[in-house]
């Protein structure tokens, strides 16, 4: 079976201010029921922090050859050959921010139970959470809610090749539809 793999590349705050304490909120299908949304936040634990010596900006992938993006998911090519994907980028105003916390709070603004997990589904460890179809559209409004305070975000839907014969890496980049900065990503396509 095909795999895809999502990894961020760069994120770059175009905003005045001395520090940042960053995390984010992906919503992506579920693989196996196109009718519900999965959902997750990373990292977990502490936000990743972006200091003044780093000017805004902060790189993903490690210096030196076939080196690799943050990882955020892995699943099989859905059949159509398209995914749907909403990345937030969230400025914590909490020093700890477990992902399990945002979750919850997502999850309590929506009215729903946390779902189950499915690490299994969408690879790594990170914790997710499930909604129905509904939710893409009302988790940005769930995230305004939150005390943090959202950056903005970006669309991340991609169409793949369905006559693809060879691995390919599709480098991605936009603007925060706040503008307040630029956030670059990669879909890994696996051919088998």
């Amino acid at each position: 079976m095909d795999k895809i793999r999502l990894e961020l590349n760069y994120l770059d705050i175009e905003r005045n201010k001395k520090s940042w304490k960053i995390y984010f909120v992906l919503a992506t299908e579920m693989p196996d029921n196109p009718g519900q949304m999965a959902i997750t936040a990373i990292p977990d634990g502490e936000p990743i922090r972006v200091r003044r010596p780093a000017d805004n900006y902060i790189s993903f992938v490690p210096e030196g050859d076939g080196a690799d993006g943050l990882f955020v998911l892995e699943r099989d090519m859905p059949e159509d050959f398209s995914i749907k994907a909403r990345l937030w980028v969230m400025h914590s105003r909490k020093s700890v921010r477990s992902a399990g916390d945002v979750l919850g709070e997502i999850s309590g603004f929506l009215g729903g139970d946390q779902g189950g997990q499915v690490l299994q589904l969408l690879g790594g460890t990170n914790q997710w959470i499930t909604l129905g179809i509904k939710g893409i559209g009302i988790v940005g409004s769930a995230l305004k809610k939150m005390k943090d305070r959202p950056l903005g975000w970006v669309n991340m839907d991609e169409h793949f090749n369905p006559d693809g014969e060879e691995d390919q890496e599709l480098e991605r980049k936009n603007q925060l539809s706040t503008g307040f900065g630029e956030i670059g990503w990669s879909w890994v396509v696996d051919y088998d």
